[in-house]
Formats: structure tokens, sequence, C-alpha cells
């Protein structure tokens, strides 16, 4: 009886030498992991990329609730699925460019037209139209202050994807309704627009060659010490199951293994026990 972790440990003990590991295993607990983690992300990283990944993520939204950027955060819970599911990372690569072609297949064709310029076009026109209706509710001037700001924005070139649907779904006062509504025909065509095809190529891509990477700088940080994380204890062990000999002394030793916690089963782990 023991959890998940436990019996591979048991295991890996009994048949180090069929391991091809030494029979005293260190374990690094789960915060020592997620440091370590960390760091490989960051060793893998340079200034210009983080400054790249910083842009696209302004712009696609990639944020936590503080509103610091999630694309590190990504990254780490790429790697853990990675290796919950022990695929490597030359395979992460191509189901990486698989995932995003599946996503691309949702998105309309891109358009050849110019939707920056012609959003910028609309605003400029629509605000002095609405400005002269003498429209003064509380809800036209908020979207009047939003107009501005998305020009600032665009001419800056830090405007948010999620604005160009905020200004599809923003209500001008009742009088001030048709005088906004080309800017909403022009925003509504956002997922036609091929930059936003272009960020999310490019974050894809970035999040999954970073990962990559940070595999097997962390790799590297744990043989340094020589340890073990409990992903390698299930693949080490998986690996030992599918030795015959290994398999044979353990079918005449045990009638019943119970496995404590099994709700909480990885793939890898019912590879383990199935």
């Amino acid at each position: 009886v023991g959890t998940v972790h436990s019996v591979c440990m048991r295991l890996l003990e009994r048949f180090a030498y069929e391991a091809g590991i030494s029979p005293v295993i260190r374990v690094m607990d789960e915060a020592m992991e997620s440091s370590l983690i960390g760091s490989a992300i960051e060793d893998c990283l340079h200034l210009d990329e983080i400054s790249r990944m910083e842009s696209l993520a302004n712009r696609l939204e990639q944020r936590e609730q503080d509103f610091s950027s999630s694309w590190k955060k990504q990254i780490r819970n790429l790697i853990s699925t990675a290796r919950s599911n022990r695929i490597e990372p030359q395979e992460l690569s191509q189901m990486g460019k698989e995932s995003l072609q599946e996503i691309m297949g949702f998105l309309p064709p891109e358009t050849s037209n110019d939707l920056d310029a012609a959003l910028r076009r609309v605003i400029q026109e629509v605000i002095p139209e609405i400005e002269a209706n003498t429209d003064t509710t509380k809800t036209t001037e908020k979207v009047v202050v939003k107009l501005r700001d998305t020009l600032r924005q665009l001419d800056q070139g830090t405007l948010a994807w999620s604005t160009w649907w905020s200004l599809v779904k923003a209500s001008p006062g009742k009088k001030s309704a048709d005088d906004y509504q080309p800017v909403a025909d022009v925003a509504k065509r956002v997922e036609e627009h091929p930059q936003l095809r272009k960020d999310l190529e490019d974050y894809s891509h970035q999040i999954h060659k970073i990962a990559v990477k940070a595999l097997e700088v962390f790799q590297q940080h744990k043989k340094k010490r020589g340890m073990l994380d409990y992903s390698d204890l299930e693949v080490l062990t998986l690996d030992l199951l599918e030795k015959p000999e290994v398999c044979d002394c353990l079918r005449d030793e045990y009638d019943l293994l119970v496995i404590d916690e099994f709700q909480d089963t990885s793939p890898i782990q019912l590879a383990l026990f199935l």
C-alpha cells in the first residue's frame, strides 16, 4: 500500500541494477523542482526574447489576475504536461505546430485590406460626428474616451486584440448609435486580420521553443545535482516494468497492489499500473 511515488521508489531501489541507476536515490521535492524549472526557463531567455514575449502577451492579453504576463507560467505548465505524458522535447515542437494549425482552422480567411488603417480612419471620422450631435450621456462619453485611447494605442502599435472585440460590443447612447456603427463594422473583422495570425503563430512557436530548451536545461540541472524528480521516478519505473525478468519476479510475489490517491492519476501513472 502506498502512493504512486512511494511504490516507484521501492521498485527502483530494489531493482536499481536493472533500472541502470544508483540504489541510493535522491528525489527533489516539489519546491526544488519548481525552482529549478524556473531557473531553466530564465537560463534559456535573452533580453530580446523577453521583450518579444512581453509584447506578444500584451497584444494577446495573456495576463494573470494581477495583470502580470502569464507566458512563463504557460511554459511551466507545458513542461509539466509534457513530462507527465512522457512527451519528448522533439515531439513537443511538432505537437505545437499541429495545435496551432487546428486553432487557425477556426479563423476565417485573412484579408488583404489594411484593417488598422480602416479602423483609424473610421474612428477619426466618428469622433467629430458624435461630438457634433450633442449627445452628452455618460455612456457616450465613455465610448469617445475609448475611441481616443484606441487611436493612441494604434499609433503606438500596442493595441490589444481584445480591444477590437470591445469596440464591437461598445454601446454609446441611442442618439450616437448610428454614428458609431462604422467603428463596430470594421472592428468585427478582427479575425480576418493578418497580424492576428502572425501574433498567434509567433506566440505559440516561442512558447514551445522555450519549453523545449528549458526541458533540456532542467535535465542538466538535475544531472549536475545527482537528483531525480517525481516524473523521473515514474518514467524509470515504467521502463523497469517493461523488462520481462522484473515482471516475472513481481508477478510471483504480489496478488494485489493498492495505490493511494489514485484519483489524481496522470496518463503515465495509468500506464504503470494498468
